[in-house]
């Protein structure tokens, strides 16, 4: 257990380096967006998982609590010192992923497509975009980029968009 919790800490480390990181942009920025990164992946839906997410992780914790209670009961053995350094790491591991699923990103709207994090979209890469509970909904499409994404709808950011697609799509930018 304590080999996994190691491995579990570490993963939500990159999880957490990789949320921190800001993209290469190679062409001019339109407009930059903070947003935070689960309305990115979910919309308005995010909302939901925000409020909760705490409430679980924090159901998680008071289970392990439990888990070592019932252990020292039926076994009536005291914990070892790796179970307990490996619990340590599962619970530091949850609040590292918690805050880098909590964390605000910055969103380039670029001449070129859409950058954030590590990652770029690039305008011919989105097959339709559509209004949904104040955001702006992309859908992908191909195998890179087949999932869907909002950006939060300002008014401004709308035009900006349909204007960029048209005019990557046209041949009109490069």
């Amino acid at each position: 257990m304590l080999y996994v919790s190691i491995v579990l800490l570490i993963n939500s480390i990159i999880f957490y380096k990789i949320s921190k990181m800001q993209p290469k942009i190679k062409y001019r920025v339109l407009k930059k967006i903070k947003m935070n990164y689960l309305n990115l992946l979910y919309g308005k839906k995010a909302e939901f998982d925000k409020k909760t997410m705490p409430i679980l992780f924090g159901l998680m914790i008071f289970g392990l609590i439990v888990f070592n209670i019932l252990i020292y009961v039926v076994y009536g053995d005291s914990i070892s010192i790796s179970s307990i350094i490996a619990e340590i790491f599962i619970i530091i591991s949850m609040i590292v992923i918690w805050i880098s699923m909590n964390n605000e990103i910055d969103v380039f709207i670029g001449e070129d497509g859409i950058y954030y994090q590590n990652k770029f979209i690039s305008w011919n890469k989105i097959k339709e975009i559509k209004k949904e509970n104040g955001f702006i909904k992309f859908i992908g499409k191909g195998k890179i980029f087949s999932q869907r994404m909002f950006l939060k709808d300002d008014g401004e950011l709308e035009n900006i968009i349909k204007n960029q697609i048209e005019k990557f799509r046209n041949g009109n930018l490069y």
